[in-house]
């Protein structure tokens, strides 16, 4: 009779009929925090991710902190107040230039899509037209911009480096001819340009688009789109101190997993991303919406993978501009890596 019962439970464990031991059961999933300094469409990886439940399924409890641009949001990371952030890639080389140990694990998109958009009213007076602007040379714009105040997240951002370096490269003098402003991100941006508290701002999607397709200002230049060196460049990176990747390399793959996996949809299935996008960005009109990220689409690679030749472009950038006094090693396994994509 013992041997019989013994037998019964163990068929039943073995079929799942009775709960397992603790032992046996599922590992609790790993809590972590992640922290982005804006909350735009350029983040739309992580944002489908949640949606879509991938990090659960991934093993990952998520948390996603927004903070108030990249250097809170960098501190944050250097102080252990979060596992992982995702900011400008540039970030990366900036705080490897000064000594901190931080890896970039995976990049999206893989093109610059930082715009400048501009209002009607400043294109009258300039006495510009929409038609007149499609017309003239990426050179022409820029030498545009003399005379204009430019509304960024922040003036030492990098978009605001993006449009310096751009200046600089057309014989025009940042902060002098052309001036900055920090007006935040998302709606306070645009209220700005609306305002007419700047003349233009710079920045990523969709505010950079939204003037125009609300037909109260321009997309005035695609920076990733018409520029060749952006063309090929990282934008947004996620990345983490390599003592704790390399610390906690199972937990990291989890996360890139669940990411990679939001990030793809973007490419596999369009209307299913754009329709999760549309329910994480309610203020913003669905039209507007899907018309974004119908233009930016392809500039999201699969599975996050970086190139060295990426990485190259946006070293040249930043030494140009006079962050990065000398330049960094830039081959893989340094300063990023794709070792933990799938």
């Amino acid at each position: 009779m013992i041997r019989f019962l013994v037998l019964t439970v163990a068929l039943a464990l073995l079929s799942g009929a009775l709960p397992a031991t603790s032992s046996a059961q599922s590992k609790p999933p790993t809590k972590i925090r992640l922290a982005t300094s804006t909350a735009g469409l350029d983040f739309a990886p992580i944002w489908i991710a949640q949606r879509k439940g991938y990090f659960k399924e991934e093993g990952i409890d998520f948390e996603h902190i927004l903070t108030t641009g990249g250097a809170v949001t960098m501190a944050a990371l250097t102080n252990g107040d979060v596992q992982f952030v995702s900011t400008a890639a540039s970030d990366v080389l900036v705080a490897r230039s000064r000594g901190d140990r931080l890896i970039s694990l995976g990049i999206f998109p893989a093109s610059l899509e930082f715009h400048i958009a501009t209002t009607n009213k400043w294109l009258d007076s300039r006495g510009l037209t929409k038609n007149q602007v499609a017309k003239m040379t990426v050179a022409q714009k820029i030498q545009g911009l003399k005379g204009t105040t430019i509304g960024a997240v922040t003036v030492g951002g990098a978009p605001a480096q993006v449009v310096r370096y751009l200046l600089r490269q057309n014989n025009i003098k940042p902060d002098a001819e052309v001036r900055f402003a920090a007006v935040g991100s998302g709606s306070s941006r645009i209220n700005a340009l609306r305002q007419g508290l700047v003349d233009m701002i710079v920045g990523g999607i969709p505010d950079t688009e939204q003037p125009e397709l609300e037909g109260w200002g321009l997309t005035y230049l695609r920076l990733g789109h018409e520029i060749e060196i952006f063309k090929d460049y990282p934008h947004e990176s996620v990345h983490g101190m390599e003592n704790y990747v390399k610390a906690n390399p199972d937990s990291t793959r989890a996360l890139l997993r669940a990411m990679a996996r939001g990030n793809n949809l973007i490419l596999d299935n369009p209307a299913e991303s754009d329709d999760l996008l549309v329910k994480q960005f309610p203020k913003i009109s669905p039209s507007v919406l899907k018309t974004v990220m119908s233009r930016s689409r392809s500039a999201f690679r699969r599975d996050l993978r970086a190139t060295k030749s990426g990485w190259d472009n946006m070293q040249k950038v930043f030494v140009a501009v006079g962050l990065l006094k000398t330049e960094l090693n830039t081959t893989e396994g340094e300063f990023w890596t794709n070792q933990y994509l799938p």
